[in-house]
């Protein structure tokens, strides 16, 4: 098996007991994912996404902005010869309800540059998530950021108790904008 070395970023919000009940609400009022090879015990997952990412819910809205300002200040690894980075813009999200017994099976979000997983309802007996080729585990919190290279391998194993929801996207390099 491949090790990967690449950086798991955790952060926590200072404001997520503001923000992560309204969050949850709005998540839950989504449809679900009609994806036909959806399997048993896979979660549910509802998308809030449209080519202009026009986010309708404020502290969704909120959070995303907060996350988009770590992540460019964090991990923006794209410098120009002249000194200039190249920003990451957020280029789609969704939400995640873990029932019990819901789980996701290894995979990775190639094709763009960066991953989150914010912490919006964390029961007690949630899972983990689970980086198997760096055998990284996170036992995620409520308000808790992860932001990890798009090509790490990771998943969530059976989930143990009701309530879990997590608030997920995917950055991209923004080409039009660049820092000076």
């Amino acid at each position: 098996m491949i090790r990967e070395n690449l950086e798991i970023y955790e952060y926590q919000y200072p404001f997520f007991d503001r923000v992560n009940f309204k969050i949850q609400t709005y998540i839950k009022s989504l449809e679900y994912n009609s994806a036909p090879n959806r399997t048993l015990g896979q979660s549910k997952i509802r998308w809030m996404k449209n080519s202009q990412l026009n986010i309708v819910n404020r502290e969704v809205g909120i959070i995303v902005n907060w996350i988009t300002q770590v992540v460019n200040r964090d991990c923006s690894k794209i410098i120009l010869g002249d000194g200039r980075h190249i920003k990451l813009k957020c280029s789609e999200i969704w939400g995640i309800d873990y029932d019990e017994g819901s789980q996701l099976g290894t995979h990775s979000h190639g094709g763009y540059a960066y991953t989150f997983s914010y912490g919006v309802s964390v029961p007690k007996r949630s899972s983990t998530i689970i980086f198997p080729t760096s055998r990284r585990r996170v036992k995620q919190k409520e308000g808790q950021l992860l932001v990890f290279d798009s090509r790490l391998r990771h998943r969530v194993p059976y989930n143990k108790d009701e309530g879990r929801c997590i608030l997920v996207g995917n950055f991209i390099y923004d080409w039009a904008n660049i820092d000076n």
